[in-house]
């Protein structure tokens, strides 16, 4: 398990399709590349039917699962390496597997850093967090960053990354997901230092 699996690291993944696709075909491609899969029956009033795997996923391989919804495939795991590697296996099997109209993507990165800011403090109240985003929050490409505060001691901050674009722009984020997260980290403590100005108010702590 990587080192970033200590610090609260979450991943999750998911692409969605503009048809139903063969989970046949799908279910045999992630086999193909060792994963664990549920067992699928036909159904003749609904299609596809299959029975999950423990804790009901679709399929599970190391620390990674992919979850299967109507024209959706999710990928959740809780270490670095893992996530990246499941989330490549994804996309090459859902084209692999004849699937076609891959709609858009969606990624949810929640980590942990340290970063050094002052504690801000007004009238007894402490500044915990702040959510920041970009393009409008109903298009197809949007990102988002929220941060909390989680320990003052260490001055550690919980940060959520959320983005949703084209699911090649996803996957390539994904692919350099390190550096997007010490960007994201980056923005975070640039933006809450210029909010924060010594010369604009009188409001941080020690």
């Amino acid at each position: 398990m990587s080192e970033l699996t200590a610090s609260g690291f979450t991943g999750v993944f998911t692409v969605r399709i503009f048809s139903d696709p063969d989970l046949y075909a799908f279910a045999g491609r992630l086999a193909g590349l060792g994963y664990s899969v549920a067992q699928i029956r036909i159904s003749g009033t609904s299609g596809y039917i299959y029975l999950p795997l423990e804790g009901g996923s679709f399929a599970k391989k190391n620390f990674a699962e992919i979850y299967y919804q109507p024209r959706s495939f999710t990928v959740v795991s809780e270490d670095f390496g893992n996530f990246q590697l499941s989330s490549g296996e994804l996309v090459r099997a859902i084209k692999e597997s004849g699937t076609s109209g891959l709609d858009y993507a969606e990624l949810t990165v929640n980590f942990e850093r340290t970063i050094s800011l002052p504690k801000i403090s007004m009238d007894s109240w402490d500044f915990r967090g702040i959510i920041m985003s970009r393009n409008k929050v109903n298009s197809k490409s949007y990102e988002q960053i929220s941060v909390s505060r989680i320990n003052d001691e260490l001055s550690r901050y919980a940060i959520t990354l959320y983005l949703r674009d084209e699911y090649e722009i996803v996957a390539n984020v994904i692919s350099q997901l390190r550096s997007k997260m010490d960007e994201s980290r980056d923005i975070v403590e640039k933006y809450i230092l210029w909010l924060f100005k010594p010369e604009k108010n009188n409001i941080l702590g020690d």
